[in-house]
């Protein structure tokens, strides 16, 4: 069963922004935790390409 993803119009603009400036192809839309050292910092949706080169936008 896959999972609806509804982004906001300032998450999508956010992500044409990331999209812009990081210049890959194709991003995934993922709900994730991102962690510095053992506490979780960011807690949602993230987009992310596949290369190892690239960032990871935490969508807010």
């Amino acid at each position: 069963m896959s999972e609806k993803i509804c982004l906001t119009q300032a998450q999508i603009q956010q992500l044409a922004e990331f999209a812009r400036e990081d210049n890959q192809p194709a991003y995934t839309l993922q709900r994730a935790e991102i962690y510095e050292g053992d506490t979780v910092v960011y807690h949602g949706l993230i987009a992310f390409s596949g290369s190892c080169d690239a960032g990871v936008l935490a969508l807010e």
